[in-house]
């Protein structure tokens, strides 16, 4: 069985910055990158099918993910529509994106509480 490790960044937070997500991919990394096939930190909307699909081609058969804010309600949700595998999630703060984008700007004004 090959497993591997995935941190999806929310819709503010971008590669080159050391937020939260960065913080707990590089922990994960430093402790686990011996044990599984890959740990990745991706963006949002870093194409989660390409990479479900590569992760099928590499021999994945079980993904631990951990999703914030847009990455989860968008980036994991993709991503698993193409894994052929296990997903187990760890989410935090999930916010859902819809593919309707006069539906999007509702998650991120704080008068108006989606639901």
């Amino acid at each position: 069985m090959r497993k591997a490790i995935i941190v999806f960044s929310g819709f503010t937070e971008a590669r080159s910055e050391r937020t939260g997500s960065y913080k707990l991919w590089h922990d994960v990394l430093d402790k686990h990158r011996h044990d599984v096939a890959c740990v990745l930190f991706l963006e949002w909307n870093d194409d989660p099918k390409g990479h479900a699909r590569l992760l099928n081609m590499m021999g994945v058969t079980e993904v631990l993910t951990f999703a914030y804010s847009w990455g989860a309600g968008f980036g994991l949700r993709e991503f698993s529509k193409s894994f052929a595998g296990s997903v187990k999630a760890v989410i935090c703060d999930p916010v859902f994106y819809s593919k309707f984008f006069w539906m999007r700007w509702r998650a991120i004004v704080r008068w108006c509480k989606p639901t």
